[in-house]
């Protein structure tokens, strides 16, 4: 004769509904997964052009062998190259190596444009 306990049966509910709770389950993951690549393509899409250059960069040293004072120096190189065109277009800041002003009409994304082609350059000759 087998016995159980009344609370062990009483948890364990084979009803016909268990898929339904299946489904709900797999519904509201596939919510969670899709609200977090929306998210993180909207981040991305938020990040500014100096962030992008340097997520690029890092990239490019996981690619590299290891020697973290080359790799010091050229994100050092990137962090100046960048402020540089960014200090170009603000009237207060002073550059690190480029001291030039310049004016723009939209000035965002002339700073957009510079603060690329500066990291371009200084990606292309490391």
């Amino acid at each position: 004769m087998r016995t159980s306990s009344p609370s062990l049966e009483s948890e364990w509910d084979p009803s016909p509904d268990r898929p339904k709770r299946t489904r709900r389950l797999n519904l509201a993951l596939l919510l969670l997964l899709a609200f977090g690549a929306y998210a993180a393509t909207t981040a991305r899409a938020a990040q500014s052009i100096a962030r992008i250059w340097d997520e690029e960069t890092l990239s490019a040293i996981r690619l590299d062998k290891p020697n973290p004072p080359v790799h010091a120096r050229n994100l050092f190189g990137l962090s100046a190259a960048i402020y540089d065109a960014w200090a170009a277009y603000d009237p207060v800041a002073v550059g690190y190596a480029y001291r030039g002003k310049h004016s723009a009409t939209d000035v965002a994304a002339a700073r957009r444009e510079a603060i690329s082609y500066a990291a371009y350059r200084v990606l292309k000759e490391r």
